[in-house]
């Protein structure tokens, strides 16, 4: 008799769990504290459906190519069905600057570069409905988790069931495997905290607050073409990116720093809209004969990088127990790899389950494969985080003058990388397969060809190279505050 597993949380970690699990003949119960997805248009679903628990609903998503091709390799039906509700594929011919797009020569890999542009809402109603289809799956919303029961198994605690609420009424439900896809705000840590559990947690402040706000593209007109500007960049006391969705629909999200504390007036409408006008790469799509504004800014921060590990010096310190997703593993959202890590996440964990039938070597196997395909991606999210609140604090101070190896870092990346991805096939591909998540960081990207590529624009110079640069992506740090009005 196949073992029935209970996965706490009916987002989009705790689906592709349930997916996955059941097309290795497992039953599952999912259970979701919020209302399922409402009937209606995807615009009715994304302005009207409730979901405390995910705060993150309706700011901007990336559905990298490593999701995409999982969806595309497995479950083409479901990709399928993300079309047909206005989910749009980003190719990587379709990615290429204006520059670099004559030269382009199509690769047999070039359809792994692939992502997939649509909202959020309209990913996890498609994928809702096709999960509760599945045989083996069973959905159940509106019911909450508010605690866990546990025995001693030679010391080490075994959960062995859940408290559960639905409206007014308490039950206690018996569990033989609790798999966590509550997300980052989970509540299992503290109860395993409270048994005694001691599981490692590593965390990091992202030090960034980020804004969404999401427009319409008016009746009978198509999103604005490609240009020279890339459509996210980087101006050290604020980064932004543009967003194409379903429906007509796209955002554009704003990040600043934690210590840039006077650009939090960006929550205001009109604050927002003044500084993204002054956003080349946006005005396109700002155009009043374009677009009009479909929300109110979105807000996010108190944001962390965070790893829990339940396998400590081999063992599982807790049995009858797994953790999915970002109750487990999740990483600065601006990278956009949220939804993708939880995806793969959910199908790391299924071949476990389908490879070993003991909890504890799946256990193991489990925690060894996140160490070995996840945890790279966080570390380097971490890095990446520090690198940039330290340069936001220098840009505040006034910068010191840089070291020469810095300086020639600078140089490399500036004159060298960033020439050679808008001039190189080879050089970009690279890059997006780190991007996207298909190799590990920086394994394409150190391949002998593309760092030699990489070096003859570097050493090409600013001449030959001139046409190469992107224009300016927005205005210095003290001419927006200028703008904005605030001191500099």
């Amino acid at each position: 008799m196949a073992e029935r597993m209970v996965i706490a949380g009916g987002s989009i970690a705790g689906l592709a769990t349930a997916l996955a699990l059941s097309r290795i003949g497992q039953d599952v119960v999912v259970l979701e504290q919020d209302a399922p997805p409402p009937p209606g248009s995807p615009q009715e679903l994304f302005t009207t459906w409730k979901r405390r628990g995910v705060p993150q609903l309706r700011h901007s998503h990336g559905f990298l190519a490593r999701m995409r091709n999982l969806l595309r390799d497995r479950y083409p039906d479901l990709l399928d069905a993300l079309l047909a509700e206005g989910a749009q594929e980003q190719t990587f011919e379709g990615s290429l600057p204006p520059v670099l797009a004559p030269a382009n020569q199509p690769a047999p890999d070039d359809d792994d570069l692939t992502s997939l542009l649509c909202r959020r809402t309209t990913f996890e109603r498609v994928l809702h409905a096709y999960v509760s289809e599945q045989p083996r799956v069973e959905l159940h919303s509106g019911v909450k988790v508010r605690g866990i029961r546990h025995t001693l198994d030679n010391s080490v605690p075994r959960l062995t069931g859940l408290t559960l609420q639905q409206g007014e009424t308490y039950e206690d439900m018996a569990t033989e495997t609790i798999i966590d896809a509550t997300g980052r705000l989970s509540p299992f840590p503290a109860w395993l905290r409270d048994l005694g559990v001691e599981f490692l947690e590593d965390w990091h402040e992202t030090g960034i607050v980020y804004y969404t706000r999401y427009y319409r593209l008016l009746d009978g007109v198509e999103a604005p073409k490609r240009t020279n500007h890339s459509s996210m960049g980087d101006l050290g006391y604020l980064k932004f990116g543009v967003f194409p969705g379903d429906q007509q629909t796209f955002s554009l999200t704003l990040a600043i720093p934690t210590v840039e504390t006077d650009l939090r007036i960006l929550k205001n409408n009109d604050v927002f809209s003044q500084v993204c006008q002054r956003l080349p790469a946006f005005t396109p799509w700002l155009d009043p004969k374009c677009s009009e504004p479909a929300t109110n800014v979105y807000v996010m921060g108190g944001l962390r990088n965070t790893y829990r590990q339940f396998v400590v010096d081999n063992q599982p310190v807790v049995r009858g127990f797994l953790a999915v997703g970002e109750a487990a593993i999740h990483t600065n959202p601006l990278y956009g790899r949220g939804c993708s890590l939880s995806f793969l996440h959910a199908h790391l964990l299924a071949d476990a389950v389908a490879t070993y039938p003991h909890e504890t070597a799946r256990a193991r196997s489990f925690h060894h494969a996140t160490q070995q395909q996840l945890q790279p991606f966080y570390d380097v999210a971490v890095k990446r985080d520090e690198t940039n609140l330290r340069r936001a604090q220098q840009n505040m101070a006034g910068p010191p003058p840089p070291r020469l190896r810095e300086r020639l870092m600078r140089s490399f990346v500036q004159h060298g990388l960033a020439t050679a991805m808008r001039g190189d096939l080879n050089v970009r591909r690279a890059f997006l397969r780190d991007f996207h998540m298909l190799d590990l960081p920086n394994v394409a990207i150190r391949r002998p060809s593309v760092i030699l590529g990489i070096l003859r624009f570097w050493l090409r110079g600013k001449r030959r190279n001139a046409h190469l640069y992107t224009p300016s992506a927005g205005p210095s740090r003290g001419e927006m505050r200028r703008v904005l009005g605030l001191a500099e």
